[in-house]
C-alpha cells in the first residue's frame, strides 16, 4: 500500500537514510520504481507482496525511527464478514508497523475506510500497540480530512482517520 511512493519518497528526499515500501499491485510498484528513479533515490527496499503473506515478524532485520501506514480502505462494506476481514487487515498492518518501529519512534497510522468509524479507530490502534507490549503517546488528536477537502464535517466524508503516535 505504498501506491506510487508519496510518503516514502518525501521521507527519502527529506533525509531518511533508508526507506521500505510495501506494495502488492504490480502496476503501482512499477510507477513507484519509476518515481524512485526520477527522484534519484537509491537507498530503498520494495516488498512486493500482499499484506496477508507479509511476515509480521520479519522486517528485514531493521527497525525504523519513522513508520507510515496509509493503507487502502480495507473495510469495503458494513457486512459483518467484510468488516471482520478488514479489521483484521488493519490489525495486521499496524502490528507490522509496531514491530518495525524503534524505541522513541514516530508512527502515522491511518484508515480511509468509511465503515471503520472514528470511535473504533483509536481503540484499534491502542489494542494493537498494547498487545505488542509497547507504550505510546498520541501526538495531538485524531485527524480527519485535511483543508483540501472543502466539505469537511459532512457525514459521507468522515472516512479519513489518522493518528501520529510516539512509541516508547
Amino acid at each position: 500500500f505504498s501506491y506510487t511512493g508519496g510518503f516514502g519518497i518525501h521521507a527519502a528526499l527529506s533525509g531518511a537514510s533508508h526507506v521500505v515500501f510495501v506494495e502488492e499491485d504490480p502496476r503501482a510498484a512499477s510507477i513507484l520504481l519509476r518515481n524512485l528513479r526520477l527522484n534519484s533515490i537509491k537507498n530503498y527496499r520494495l516488498i512486493n507482496q500482499s499484506l496477508w503473506t507479509l511476515d509480521v515478524d520479519n522486517v528485514g532485520g531493521r527497525v525504523f525511527d519513522v513508520v507510515v501506514v496509509d493503507p487502502p480502505a480495507f473495510i469495503q462494506s458494513a457486512d459483518p464478514k467484510a468488516f471482520k476481514r478488514g479489521y483484521q487487515a488493519y490489525q495486521r498492518a499496524y502490528k507490522w508497523a509496531v514491530r518495525a518501529s524503534s524505541e522513541n519512534s514516530i508512527m502515522y497510522l491511518s484508515s480511509c475506510s468509511y465503515f471503520l468509524k472514528r470511535d473504533h479507530f483509536l481503540p484499534l490502534v491502542n489494542d494493537v500497540i498494547v498487545s505488542e507490549g509497547r507504550g505510546y503517546r498520541l501526538l495531538g488528536s485524531l485527524r480527519g480530512a485535511g483543508p483540501d477537502h472543502t466539505l469537511r464535517g459532512e457525514g459521507h466524508l468522515d472516512y479519513l482517520k489518522g493518528a501520529f503516535i510516539h512509541l516508547e
